[in-house]
């Protein structure tokens, strides 16, 4: 049996007054998805915290005073890649400065600010049109329960 090729990527759980940032995203094939800040580790990345900070300061233009803090939660995410590889998501509660209002780059074409209600719904929701993942919604639900 031949071992399963995984990369590691890293999202940040901003919440501020009692809401955690969410990302409208499409797929290649245009649907869309919700999403958080962060990406795929690379070459070049000295750690998952500094992937982590350059993700975010690339997908969210202006924000400034970037804290990782702590681990929330991680977990294999539900889809593979074309080619096979797997995804391992670590969600880290992120404190920082953003602009008002929030700026997005092209890879993104929208945000919520969502409540642990909100959250909850919307996972619950069987006619939403979004994907939402299992792991997204628990990192969601732990970040907001702290």
């Amino acid at each position: 049996m031949s071992e399963k090729k995984f990369q590691v990527g890293a999202k940040a759980l901003i919440v501020e007054d009692g809401a955690v940032l969410l990302l409208r995203s499409r797929y290649s094939s245009g649907a869309p998805y919700w999403d958080l800040p962060g990406g795929r580790y690379q070459e070049g990345d000295k750690n998952i915290v500094s992937c982590l900070v350059r993700e975010v300061t690339e997908e969210l233009p202006g924000i400034a005073d970037i804290t990782v803090k702590t681990l929330v939660s991680c977990g294999r995410m539900p889809r593979d890649f074309s080619d096979g590889t797997g995804l391992f998501g670590v969600f880290y509660k992120v404190t920082a400065t953003l602009p008002r209002p929030l700026q997005l780059t092209d890879e993104h074409h929208g945000h919520e600010w969502m409540t642990i209600d909100e959250v909850k719904r919307l996972y619950d929701d069987p006619s939403r049109t979004m994907p939402f993942d299992e792991v997204f919604y628990n990192a969601c639900i732990e970040a907001l329960k702290k």
